[in-house]
Parts: C-alpha cells; sequence; structure tokens
C-alpha cells in the first residue's frame, strides 16, 4: 500500500505519445502496441519508441482477484516529517475563564477527520463552549469524542489541585408539629436530655403557668375501675399526682380515702385548687423520703412519672412495699413507639417495664389509651444468675504451683526440657479448685501424693497478651518417692537446698514468684508481681 492508502502502482513508463503508455498514436503494450489505453493483465513485451519494456504484473488480492486500480495521486501536505495530517491549528489566545490544562494553555478535544484515500487522523482545535476545569463539560468546538483532551502536553490538573466546588445551599422544609409532638411543647422534659436531673423548682413554674399534661383516657378510668373492683375499698395513694386529676378520679369515682404527693410545690397548689379538702394533698420526694405507712393502702397509682426516677427500681420496690395485702400497684408509662422522638426519655421500654415487674409475684400488663399498664400484686419476687449472650473472650490462664519440702526443708524442683527450673504445677481443668488442681498436677508430674494442702496466695501477672494468675499452694502432708512420669516435659526431679535456691539458674517465672512468697527473701531481688494473699 502506498502512503495515500491504495494499492503499489506500477512503474511510471514515460512515453512519447498522448497514450501514456502506448506509442504513437495512442498504443498500448498488450501485444506490442494496442488500441488506446487499458489495464495490464500480465508481464507481456511491448515496444515503447523502439525499447522493449516489461509491464510489472498487478498484485492480487483475496480469492486471487485483482486488486482495484489505484487513484490518481494526491499531494502531499505540509506537516510533521511530511505525513498526510492536516497541520495543527494555531493555538488560540487565552480566553478569560476558560479551562486550563497543567501548562497553562487553554483545553483541547481532539476530532477524526479524513478524506477519501487518505485514512483517519487527528486534527485538535480549541473547545468551541469553554467550560469549568476538568474538562468535564461536553459540546461545542469540533465535532467528535468530547471529554477529556488526548494531547499529552495538555493534561487535565490533578484531582487535589482542583478548585472546591462553591458550597450549595440546602432547601430546608418545615416541619409541622404532629399530634403525638404537640403535647411535648407543653412539658418541661421537651429540652431536657435526663428526666431525673429536672429540679422541683422548674416542674412548679410548669404549673404554675397553667399547663398540664395529656388528661385521664377512657381505659384508663375503665382499668382503674376494674383493679379497684378486685382490691375492694380502703385508702389509696396518688404518687407524683401533678394537677390532681388522678386523686381526684380515685375519690370522687372510685370512693377511696385518697392521698396525693407531689415534690414540686406548684403540682401540689394545683391539686389541692381541684381537690379541696377531700384529698390529702402534700409535699413529698419519692427519691429521698417514703411516701406513706407500710402496709396502709390498698391502691398504689403513678401514671407518667416512673421514667423520671433514676433509681426506679428500687422506688416501685418501696411503694409495694405500702401495698396491704391483696393491694396493688398500677404504673402507667408512655412507651417509645407510642410518642414523638423528642419525648422518648419520658417512656419506659420492654426491659425497663421488666425490671419494675420483676419485684413482684404477679403482674398483669395492659394497653391503655397508647400508655403501658401495669398491674402489680404481691412485692417480692426473684432473682437468678444468668450470663451474656456473646461467646466470652479470653484473656487470662489460671494455674497452681506446688511447694513440697523434705523433711530437712528442701524444695522439690524439677529439670524442664526447656533448660530450666520449675515447681510441679499446671494449668486448672474445669470444675477444679485450684488447691485440687494443684494435688492432680503434683500427682501427674512426680507421682506424689498430697494429703493436705494450703493456698498461700493468688499471684496476677502478664504473659505476652494473656493475664497470668498463680495459685501458690503448699503441700503439707505427702507421700511417696518423686520420679520422672511426663519425659516429654521433664529430664529428673531434685531437692534443693532453699540457701542455694538464688545460684541454680534459670528459674521458670511463675514457680520463682510461689517459692519467694512461700519463703521470703530467697530469691534476693525478684520483683513480685500483684500478690493477693490467702486469708
Amino acid at each position: 500500500m502506498g502512503r495515500g492508502g491504495g494499492p503499489d502502482r506500477a512503474r511510471v513508463l514515460v512515453g512519447a505519445g498522448p497514450g501514456g503508455l502506448g506509442g504513437g498514436g495512442g498504443q498500448g503494450v498488450r501485444g506490442g502496441g494496442g488500441a488506446g489505453p487499458g489495464r495490464a493483465r500480465g508481464a507481456q513485451p511491448g515496444v515503447l519508441g523502439g525499447r522493449r519494456v516489461v509491464a510489472p504484473r498487478p498484485p492480487r488480492g483475496r480469492g486471487g482477484l485483482p486488486r482495484r486500480a489505484p487513484g490518481p495521486p494526491r499531494p502531499r501536505l505540509p506537516g510533521r516529517g511530511g505525513s498526510r495530517l492536516r497541520p495543527p491549528a494555531p493555538r488560540p489566545a487565552p480566553v478569560p475563564g476558560a479551562a486550563r490544562g497543567e501548562h497553562g494553555r487553554p483545553v483541547l478535544r481532539t476530532a477524526e477527520v479524513g478524506g477519501p484515500g487518505n485514512g483517519l487522523g487527528r486534527a485538535t482545535a480549541p473547545r468551541g463552549k469553554p467550560g469549568p476545569p476538568q474538562h468535564g463539560r461536553r459540546g461545542g468546538g469540533v465535532g467528535g469524542r468530547g471529554g477529556n483532551c488526548w494531547g499529552s502536553s495538555c493534561r487535565p490538573r490533578p484531582r487535589d489541585a482542583r478548585p472546591p466546588p462553591p458550597p450549595r445551599a440546602r432547601r430546608t422544609r418545615p416541619v409541622r408539629p404532629t399530634p403525638r409532638a404537640v403535647g411535648a411543647q407543653n412539658c418541661p422534659m421537651a429540652s431536657s436530655s435526663s428526666a431525673s436531673l429536672i429540679p422541683p423548682a422548674r416542674w412548679t413554674a410548669h404549673y404554675e403557668a397553667g399547663k398540664d399534661f395529656r388528661p385521664l383516657g377512657d381505659e384508663e378510668r375503665a382499668l382503674l375501675r376494674r383493679v379497684a373492683g378486685a382490691v375492694g375499698a380502703g385508702r389509696a395513694l396518688d404518687v407524683c399526682c401533678g394537677t390532681g386529676e388522678l386523686a381526684a378520679f380515685l375519690h370522687g369515682e372510685l370512693g377511696y380515702e385518697t392521698e396525693a404527693v407531689d415534690f414540686a410545690e406548684g403540682a401540689v397548689a394545683r391539686a389541692r385548687q381541684r381537690c379541696g379538702d377531700a384529698v390529702a394533698v402534700r409535699v413529698c420526694d419519692v427519691e429521698r423520703e417514703r411516701a406513706g405507712e407500710s402496709g396502709g393502702y390498698a391502691l398504689v397509682t403513678v401514671r407518667r412519672a416512673a421514667a423520671f426516677w433514676a433509681d426506679r427500681a428500687r422506688i416501685v420496690r418501696e411503694l409495694g412495699a405500702l401495698l396491704r395485702e391483696g393491694g396493688a400497684l398500677v404504673v402507667l408509662s408512655p412507651v417509645p413507639g407510642r410518642i414523638s422522638e423528642p419525648m422518648r426519655h419520658i417512656a419506659l421500654d420492654e426491659d425497663e417495664l421488666r425490671v419494675l415487674a420483676d419485684g413482684f409475684e404477679e403482674c398483669e400488663r395492659y394497653d391503655v389509651d397508647g400508655l403501658a399498664a401495669l398491674v402489680l400484686r404481691r412485692p417480692g419476687g426473684s432473682y437468678s444468675a444468668a450470663e451474656m449472650a456473646r461467646e466470652p473472650v479470653a484473656q487470662a490462664m489460671l494455674g497452681a504451683g506446688v511447694v513440697v519440702t523434705d523433711p530437712n526443708g528442701r524444695v522439690l524442683l524439677g529439670r524442664s526440657v526447656q533448660g530450666m527450673w520449675s515447681l510441679p504445677g499446671g494449668k486448672v481443668d474445669a470444675g477444679e479448685s485450684v488447691t485440687e488442681a494443684a494435688v492432680r498436677e503434683l500427682a501427674e508430674e512426680t507421682g506424689l501424693t498430697a494429703t493436705a494442702t494450703r493456698l498461700l496466695a493468688l499471684l496476677h501477672d502478664d504473659s505476652r497478651d494473656l493475664r497470668r494468675v498463680t495459685a501458690a499452694v503448699r503441700a503439707t502432708a505427702w507421700h511417696g518417692t518423686p520420679h520422672v512420669t511426663e519425659p516429654h516435659l521433664f529430664t529428673r526431679w531434685e531437692w534443693h537446698e532453699r540457701a542455694q535456691l538464688a545460684t541454680v539458674g534459670a528459674i521458670f517465672t511463675p514457680s520463682a514468684h510461689v517459692i519467694e512468697v512461700a519463703f521470703p527473701g530467697t530469691l534476693p531481688g525478684l520483683a513480685l508481681p500483684h500478690v493477693y494473699p490467702a486469708a
């Protein structure tokens, strides 16, 4: 192929006549002088100006068919290396605000151009419409591929050098209060994160401003009537009475001799105004003092107040102690699923409700007017030992070291296969005590049987990433002869004078600690770990 993309041409034979390859009169080369110009079909001899010439055989294409004759030669365009690419357009002057590459030049984009018989080439031209930096804007300039510049001399700026985009204003939609959230506007807890930190003065200001809470609902009234019918007549106590609505209901409709207490003077004033002399209303902080007489009440009520107590489990049990035989404690509380998020802290979830119920033998649970109602009877309850649901992570190792002395006071040490001296001992198995583990390890390693032991202390040190706890055990009575029973651990057992222990060489660290605890001063300069002496 030639540079223009066509097939190789035959050699140019300059003739005298207008027929090109033919002789005078336009004769061709076929058979030495054909009529008119024609295509050469083979290397045949011809005559041109009295000379024999041989025309080259044209190249064959796929399938043996002759290739198409080339077109007229195209003139070369001036360019780099004499190529046929179009010359690059002159770089335009910088445009204010136009995108620029790393060399400060206007960003260029590349388009594909070509012509008949010329193949495809690439030409560059400035973008028709400057966009923001980083070549991110398409459109404009020479038609073709959009996007980043292809030229190696005009690369986009690195990402960290790009200027940050201007901040976008966020559109916010005004929040309309929901029916559940409207009640929070009248509650002194609406701007507090902890219910138990609200001082009485703030509640007093709340009530003196004429504010109140949700009125007593029909389902609440029906539940209290049912409970009152079960417990019978007598005295009733309303704890954290607020404006006295529930206390007035207990006295006026259920016929109880009612008392009401609250720690806010503003609430007590409102309750006295509502109930008059029919209800005995007084100031009382149930978190710091007893609310009434033990065993003197048939019914005790707590409405929408238990979540405000920091020690609610204790207070509910103290209120249960005020009940007479067969009496009931009724606790009404919001639950998380039925209250707005800003007021979540005044609600009790299922686990908190269970904490209150654990102090009683009988518990009935109801849902009344969107509140959880607990009817608690027979104070008492029970306890149980429980484990965490997650798997425990091993972080400590428990073992025992045994000090055995002969009648002369010499200490038994074994020579470990690791080249150090060690006391008998080892790890504590499941279900064993440390003294039981000491007796077992002594028999397994030396063949001695201990009949009496004494726990000296617990030693706590660190070994790599584990906390190591070693029990120092003294065998006060034993029988047998020491010998090697585990040759993969020890090579021999020897009796050592206590005065010589400071010169025996390497001693296993827990064994050294146990020896120093049993015989203080035997190993001078040894730093003991945490030591917990046995009583």
